[in-house]
């Protein structure tokens, strides 16, 4: 049976609120009776797992957040720092980390990879300081192509993040549209990837994840604009 990726943002959100934040052991449960009991695919690499860890996260970052009230907000029109709501679902990308990985000194992470010497021991925290997420579900998507700027920045409008498809051989598997300004445009438009795998080891030490995304991700950036305004991109394996 194949069924549609239809995005439903306001679904979503109502889903958030009934189930309530916070709270990954019931839907985690609730997803694994459903996936026993039902039609649910879980994946092929663990993805339905993993958009729900990352889902989490985001609720739990959203949670975390300041509020920002309708009746003091100053906020400039074109700028994207809230979403309208009286408690705002736009989170900038270090709270996310904070959220979704147990490490203290995430924000204190360096880059592997860089365009240049200057940029090798500056900060996640400094590098993504002005850069946001604003997703509440996952998308989709039959073709690898689409992950671009363009199609970035109208993914995150309808406030969601991206499964690329099974045969994907580029290493990426949910890509989460970041946007490194507060004014949404299509050149400001990257991305965290992540590369989700299921590791069977043996022995006390854990596995090493590798996060094998190809060069194929970096085309995000030439569909639309060659040289974007500062396109640093987060590499994470699950």
């Amino acid at each position: 049976m194949s069924t549609i990726s239809a995005s439903e943002p306001l679904l979503a959100e109502a889903v958030a609120a009934v189930m309530g934040y916070g709270r990954l052991l019931e839907v985690s449960t609730a997803l694994l009776y459903h996936i026993d009991h039902s039609y649910v695919d879980p994946g092929r690499r663990g993805e339905v797992l993993a958009s729900l860890i990352i889902t989490e996260a985001r609720d739990a970052a959203v949670k975390a957040s300041t509020p920002i009230s309708l009746l003091t907000n100053t906020i400039p029109p074109d700028q994207f720092r809230s979403d309208g709501f009286l408690e705002g679902r736009v989170v900038r990308v270090p709270e996310f980390f904070d959220a979704l990985l147990a490490w203290k000194d995430v924000r204190k992470a360096v880059p592997a990879c860089f365009r240049c010497l200057d940029e090798k021991g500056i900060p996640l925290e400094s590098a993504f300081a002005e850069a946001f997420i604003y997703f509440n579900h996952f998308l989709n998507v039959e073709d690898y192509e689409v992950i671009n700027q363009e199609h970035l920045w109208c993914i995150m409008t309808r406030g969601a993040a991206v499964v690329c498809p099974n045969d994907c051989q580029c290493g990426v598997d949910l890509p989460i549209p970041v946007l490194m300004d507060v004014h949404l445009k299509k050149e400001n438009m990257t991305a965290i990837f992540v590369h989700v795998g299921i590791h069977v080891h043996s022995g006390t030490s854990a596995p090493a994840v590798r996060c094998d995304v190809s060069i194929r991700s970096r085309s995000i950036f030439q569909a639309c604009y060659p040289t974007p305004r500062g396109a640093p991109c987060v590499c994470v394996g699950i």
